[in-house]
């Protein structure tokens, strides 16, 4: 297999600079390919005869000419596709940062180092199962997650080490008789925050809480939306968080029919400043701060449009999906829908902001897929392209 190139000097650099690197990389063969169209195109017949011993020499004439082009071009595009093959799965194992089946002990119980099963009800007693592991700049990691209990669950954060031992763990009851999770975590230098969502017979519920690195609590706030919480991500700036709810069913494959819910929350007020809907058939990826807007990426089936309209994927297989970017204002008005159609299903995963002015969506050609908990080997190719902040498309790789 291709993937993870130990001749890669990439490899042990952030996701971040890795993407870069291969915007480099992409740039550079589009500007090569541009060389050899313009190589082919001014090279006709009455103009090599003038040089007639050169191409006969060095390419055995015009013939050879035009085979020395297309055989270059199919030998860059391999050489591309390979390097395509190992961001693949740099961005594969930045999902999953451990192998499936590893595990942390604590207190005589094993944490999981990866997501385990969604359906809560069904997961097995008297054990931890995972949500969520989050890596901060210095190399700690947070996992969030759930203790099961017969008939509930008991949510729960901790702080583990780089050399994978468990500093603190905590754990939070909403409420009695209800299942409880930690679904996912935002970190700062000095602070952790996690949102513990429960849900019962007849509500669900979410409560946000500020933990610091030595795992004393500093906050702990119910919030106003009972959806499950999608991403959370912290501006030490400004003091806000920007919170994306989506459906009450944790497994974001089902795509459900639903309202994505982006909300800008106030740290200093402790309140929403503002929360923007989309109506959607699919599910959230990304969101990243663009100078005075913010970038929200989501596969969809369809969506409703700012006319009103519903606008369908162009992706041929049933249930396939193509990207929808929104752009939402900093007082929360959306100021952009643009959808990215493909007649093949499209799955995003990650959108990496390059610079102020280019964004980079990452995913793969195919059906939606649960990457937390997939095999390496189930992946289809890597779907790669290349966005400027004003949503216009100016590369994409075709597989």
């Amino acid at each position: 297999m291709t993937y993870n190139n130990i001749n890669d000097t990439t490899n042990n650099i952030p996701l971040q600079k890795k993407a870069i690197l291969y915007n480099q990389l992409t740039m550079q063969k589009v500007y090569t390919d541009s060389l050899l169209q313009i190589l082919n195109e001014r090279n006709t017949p009455n103009k090599i005869r003038k040089f007639n011993d050169f191409f006969t020499r060095h390419y055995n004439g015009y013939s050879g000419l035009i085979s020395f082009i297309s055989i270059e071009k199919e030998l860059l595009q391999n050489m591309l596709d390979k390097d395509y093959e190992n961001f693949k799965y740099f961005i594969f194992t930045d999902f999953k940062k451990f192998k499936d089946s590893t595990y942390v002990e604590y207190r005589n119980l094993k944490i999981p180092l990866f997501i385990t099963s969604l359906d809560i009800k069904e997961t097995e007693i008297d054990q931890y199962h995972t949500t969520s592991i989050t890596e901060n700049r210095n190399g700690t990691y947070y996992i969030t997650g759930f203790y099961k209990q017969p008939t509930s669950s008991q949510a729960f954060v901790a702080q583990m080490n780089n050399q994978n031992e468990i500093e603190w763990l905590k754990t939070s009851n909403i409420s009695n008789n209800s299942y409880d999770y930690a679904v996912i975590a935002s970190t700062s230098n000095d602070n952790c925050f996690t949102i513990i969502h429960s849900e019962n017979e007849t509500k669900h519920q979410n409560t946000l809480l500020k933990i610091d690195n030595s795992g004393k609590q500093l906050l702990k706030t119910e919030l106003n939306n009972s959806y499950i919480p999608r991403s959370i991500t912290y501006d030490d700036i400004n003091q806000n968080l920007m919170l994306v709810y989506k459906d009450t069913n944790i497994n974001f494959i089902d795509n459900h029919i639903d309202t994505l819910f982006i909300q800008k929350y106030n740290l200093i007020n402790n309140e929403p400043e503002w929360t923007t809907q989309i109506a959607i058939k699919g599910n959230f990826f990304s969101l990243i701060k663009m100078d005075t807007t913010y970038f929200v990426s989501s596969n969809f089936q369809y969506y409703t449009n700012q006319d009103n309209e519903q606008i369908k994927s162009k992706a041929k297989n049933e249930g396939g999906t193509n990207i929808l970017l929104t752009i939402i204002s900093q007082s929360g008005s959306i100021f952009k829908m643009k959808p990215y159609f493909n007649s093949k299903s499209v799955f995003g995963l990650k959108a990496i902001k390059l610079n102020s002015e280019i964004i980079n969506f990452t995913g793969l050609y195919g059906m939606p897929i649960d990457i937390q908990r997939a095999n390496y080997d189930e992946l289809k190719s890597l779907y790669y392209s290349l966005i400027y902040k004003n949503t216009n498309e100016y590369f994409k790789n075709n597989k």
